[in-house]
């Protein structure tokens, strides 16, 4: 088991929270040296992740503690047998903490990946992008069915984004900084399929903390307080 994790005069920290809400895969990403991301999810280690090419423990992270810095070719991959064979396609929620290290990257030309999860490599996945002229895309993609939020982050400060998806109730949200960007998007078609590409911060300029997956839909509730949770 876990230990609990906890602030002074018995206040819960912020990974306790999270932790409290059962996701299946969560990483504080506050390791100060080595190459491995620890799970603190249900999963457990078997489902630790691997960083390449970052620096860590290079800023402070909402919530406390510290985060790593991605210099643009660095990623965190997540893709493990335990993660394959646990993720579902049709149901879930993801969620991390994000900060570009410049007004200019938001602008440039350069794809970055905050989120990659890919099945099938039959052009299946849920995504969570920073895409050219200054804007984020979350997406949920079948081939040519994409559904697609698109936005504008509106800071160069730290974002707190995350997306929900439900094939059963037939619904795809994203949110950012804890208030949904709008009515879900429905008429979803599957992404069901074997999860060959999970990527964190892939081609991300900047820091990331506290990556967290679900395999259930968050309530806006739920939401909303693991963002207020971080402030």
């Amino acid at each position: 088991m876990l230990p609990m994790i906890m602030r002074a005069r018995g206040k819960l920290s912020y990974k306790t929270k999270i932790i409290a809400t059962s996701p299946i895969l969560y990483m504080p990403m506050d390791e100060i040296a080595g190459a491995t991301a620890i799970n603190y999810g249900t999963l457990g280690t078997a489902a630790n992740g691997t960083y390449t090419g970052v620096t860590l423990a290079d800023a402070a992270a909402p919530g406390g503690g510290l985060c790593p810095y991605f210099d643009s070719t660095d990623l965190l991959n997540i893709l493990t047998d335990t993660l394959v064979a646990n993720i579902d396609p049709e149901l879930g929620t993801f969620a991390i903490w994000v900060k570009l290290s410049s007004p200019a990257t938001w602008t440039d030309s350069t794809p970055r990946q905050v989120l990659m999860f890919d099945f099938d490599n039959t052009g299946k996945h849920i995504y969570i992008n920073k895409i050219p002229d200054y804007m984020v895309r979350s997406d949920y993609t079948n081939s040519g069915d994409a559904h697609n939020f698109d936005y504008d982050p509106n800071t160069y400060n730290w974002l707190f984004l995350a997306s929900t998806w439900s094939i059963a109730a037939d619904e795809f949200i994203a949110y950012k900084n804890g208030t949904a960007l709008g009515a879900a998007l429905t008429t979803l078609v599957s992404v069901a399929g074997t999860l060959v590409t999970a990527k964190i911060c892939n081609a991300w300029f900047g820091w990331g903390a506290h990556c967290a997956i679900w395999d259930k839909v968050l309530t806006p509730t739920e939401i909303n307080a693991l963002y207020t949770g971080g402030l």
